[in-house]
């Protein structure tokens, strides 16, 4: 070696010896959770749009980044929620004034995902929704229909029902969910669900 590289070498031991031993007792670095990688940043509310890693995190939701599946989720993440047969997840988001709006779900299939109800402020709208599928995707997009809402927050759920027989569960016994987003476009008809 010569004198500069000796040089540069024992100044990069030396600091990060002080790092090292800078570091209070006790204070361990996390685990890295690859499940938890944030994809971009994601927009809500703008045109109805509401992205489900922006929404509401209750319970053991949170954030998976998604681009090493594919760049078909839109913010490259989305919600992702775990639980057991009659475990729900629940979420809310903002309908900025009374009116009626369609309300559409973009979801995510996996092979460890189950069957889900859907429930928008106390009222079950759909019976069955399966997420299971061979491969990680995004769903077809579920249609949930039109509703009559009041200003402000809306409160969904979505209930643990069981799975498919091909499902595998995590650990014996749980179940998950993605979501990706949820579009609601307000309408003018007269003929709609009431929902308040």
């Amino acid at each position: 070696m010569n004198p500069v590289t000796d040089i540069v070498f024992s100044i990069t031991w030396v600091l990060l010896l002080a790092v090292m031993l800078c570091v209070p007792e006790g204070i361990q670095a996390k685990p890295f959770d690859y499940n938890s990688e944030r994809g971009r940043e994601a927009i809500s509310g703008s045109a109805g749009l509401y992205e489900g890693e922006s929404l509401v995190m209750k319970g053991t939701s949170r954030i998976q980044g998604m681009r090493h599946f594919g760049n078909q989720w839109s913010g490259d993440s989305h919600l992702l929620w775990l639980g057991v047969i009659g475990d729900a997840m629940e979420t809310e988001f903002p309908i900025p004034a009374k009116g009626n709006y369609r309300l559409v779900l973009q979801m995510t299939t996996a092979p460890d995902y189950g069957v889900f109800s859907v429930v928008l402020n106390n009222s079950e709208i759909r019976e069955k929704v399966d997420l299971y599928s061979a491969q990680v995707a995004l769903s077809a997009e579920v249609h949930l229909g039109e509703f009559q809402m009041n200003e402000g927050m809306q409160k969904l759920a979505f209930v643990l029902k069981g799975a498919t027989a091909q499902a595998h569960a995590k650990g014996g016994k749980q179940y998950m969910l993605g979501l990706d987003f949820v579009p609601n476009h307000r309408v003018e008809k007269s003929c709609v669900r009431r929902n308040e």
